[in-house]
């Protein structure tokens, strides 16, 4: 699930097997509603299309513009109070992992498929 909030105190009160049972339901509502995006995505796609609807990508200057706006707001981010590093730096520990991923995940699979 995007978001599921549980008070810490009634969760650690919680047996075992009953969290693992709100954990999974929350992976499941996650997968479900990733799937979902993804097709109702692609249906309003095919919608604009069929109104006449032209698609283009952003300007390469306009994405490296806003890249590099975004990089600035998180680094700034970052140098604010204790917690806002802890957050910064397991953002960025996260985002440098999932770049190399994607790398030969994702993206090598999508630019496979589309050619």
């Amino acid at each position: 699930t995007g978001e599921a909030l549980i008070n810490l105190k009634s969760w650690n009160n919680l047996p075992d097997d009953l969290k693992q049972i709100v954990e999974n339901a929350c992976r499941a509502a996650n997968i479900v509603a990733l799937a979902e995006t993804e097709w109702r995505n692609a249906e309003a796609l095919q919608a604009l299309k069929a109104d006449g609807v032209t698609t283009r990508r952003w300007p390469d200057d306009i994405v490296r513009a806003a890249r590099d706006a975004a990089a600035e707001v998180i680094l700034e981010f970052g140098q604010g109070s204790d917690i806002e590093q802890r957050i910064y730096l397991s953002y960025e520990t996260m985002r440098a992992r999932a770049r190399n991923w994607s790398r030969v995940g994702a993206e090598a699979f999508l630019t496979s498929r589309n050619g």
